[in-house]
Formats: C-alpha cells, structure tokens, sequence
C-alpha cells in the first residue's frame, strides 16, 4: 500500500490517530516498530497534547542535523500548550516511506518550539 505524504501529514496534523492507522501499512514499521506497537504510542502521545489542551499542531519547517535524501523535517507544535514534536518525514515522490524522530533537530530561530519536548517513541523520553 502506497501512503501519501500529504494525507499522512494532514491527519497527524489534527491528531487523527485513527485515521493514521487506516493510511498506513499493516506489514510496514514505523519508527522502528510494527505498525501496531507504533500506534499505541502514537495515541498516548496525541492523547498527551489533548490533556494540554490542544486540538491541533501547527507546523513549523526545521532540518535534523543528520540530513538526508528524501527526508523533511518539521517541528509539530501544540496549538495551545507549545509542546511539540520534531519529525522527519521520509518520502519518494510525495509517497511516505519512513518516519524518524530526530534527535539533533535545528529549527529556525523564529520557529524554536518553546513547550515541553514529546517524543512518539517513549524509550525516548516523555510521553507525559
């Protein structure tokens, strides 16, 4: 199955963990994680920005200090806590093919989150 960067982008957006989980593969990993273990911990994170209050996250551009091809990064920002994820998004020709969550993120200096840093993955820090 083929998922489109844009649809995937637009549901992480507005916290449709559901959604997600119709988009992506059932035999593919994401974040190093069956696609099944990779959702739980998607919804405790968007349950973790809903608990803040937010009901949607903003977008901001950034790049991981470890490019590489066919990678964008972004920072994903709390609409009412400032909290945030930083992500990159791995694609080929507006198609996903992998997601990381970086780990030496730069953002621009008008675009430096200023919440509390939440992470998908919670092996590697807070979930809250």
């Amino acid at each position: 199955m083929t998922v489109s960067t844009e649809a995937f982008m637009q549901s992480f957006v507005n916290l449709e963990a559901v959604q997600i989980g119709r988009i992506l593969d059932d035999n593919e990993y994401y974040l190093n994680h069956q696609k099944s273990a990779f959702m739980g911990f998607l919804v405790q994170c968007f349950n973790s920005f809903r608990r803040a209050g937010d009901t949607k996250l903003d977008i901001k551009p950034g790049r991981c200090t470890f490019p590489s091809d066919n990678v964008s990064s972004y920072t994903f920002v709390g609409n009412n806590s400032s909290n945030y994820i930083e992500l990159n998004i791995h694609n080929t020709d507006s198609i996903l093919t992998g997601l990381t969550e970086c780990y030496c993120f730069s953002s621009e200096p008008d675009h430096r989150a200023v919440g509390v840093r939440i992470y998908i993955d919670p092996k590697r820090g807070s979930t809250l």
